[in-house]
């Protein structure tokens, strides 16, 4: 005679479970759920306390123009709060005069908030110094593209590396040719793609680019995209770029609205 005992079948086609062996396998899937859920919020809060702190950030951020006696005052940022982190692009969108350069030069040491508080590596800008934050921690390309307009294209870039230009100009579409030219002997375009090269060239962990696309057909403008992007991913920079660009805010990895003074995540 057998001594193992018979377990009650489990439903298969039309066959019918006992109450018992039912509630067994309700309590055990119930236990699996309830394990899952757990392994699900472990790993989110393990995600959140292994993230990478901000490398800069803007803190109750406000700045107006004009005094406070002056009746054209103007505030542009009212408690404006962002972190931004290595390896990761970023766009700020808004409407035109709503305050994104002011942002960038903020987060550049250009000027100080006249309230709140800016951080690099989690040190105050006026404590560590404004001209050194400029010259170790951040590169920009300006709107205006702030080249030196008695150099060539490529001295313009090798002002900000040891690397050979060259390379890092046709990598932004500006061929030998372009590259030993006077800077105001190329078009628009092409002194906006020199600027992008020399920010990249930089050793500066932060790049600021105010409307890097601004001036490029679409093609360049997708190509540009593509390569500040890359600069996040790959060498681990913290790109912020401000910008009217669908196409550009589509490509970042975050965006930020500016409105009404603060930073909202789109």
């Amino acid at each position: 005679m057998s001594n193992a005992r018979s377990e009650a079948p489990i439903a298969s086609g039309g066959a019918s479970l006992s109450d018992e062996a039912a509630a067994r396998i309700l309590r055990a899937e119930a236990a699996r759920a309830g394990t899952a859920e757990a392994v699900v919020a472990a790993a989110a809060r393990t995600a959140e306390g292994l993230e990478e702190p901000p490398l800069i950030e803007v803190d109750d951020v406000r700045y107006s123009y004009g005094s406070k006696e002056s009746r054209t005052k103007r505030s542009v940022l009212k408690g404006a709060t962002a972190a931004f982190r290595r390896g990761t692009m970023y766009a700020v969108v808004g409407a035109s005069g709503c305050g994104k350069s002011t942002l960038l030069s903020l987060l550049g040491g250009l000027d100080l908030p006249k309230q709140g508080e800016v951080r690099f590596a989690g040190e105050p800008l006026d404590a560590a110094g404004l001209a050194e934050h400029r010259r170790r921690n951040v590169s920009f390309v300006f709107q205006g593209y702030n080249l030196i307009d008695y150099l060539t294209a490529a001295e313009n870039v090798s002002l900000a590396t040891k690397l050979p230009p060259l390379p890092l100009l046709e990598k932004v579409g500006i061929g030998p040719d372009e590259a030993r030219r006077n800077v105001l002997a190329l078009s628009g375009g092409q002194q906006q793609r020199v600027a992008v090269a020399r920010a990249l060239a930089s050793e500066a962990p932060v790049v600021l680019a105010d409307e890097p696309t601004g001036n490029l057909d679409e093609v360049a403008a997708e190509g540009v995209a593509d390569i500040l992007r890359d600069t996040a991913h790959r060498m681990g920079k913290c790109v912020i770029c401000v910008t009217h660009s669908p196409m550009l805010a589509r490509k970042a990895d975050r965006v930020f609205r500016l409105a009404k003074g603060r930073l909202i995540k789109a």
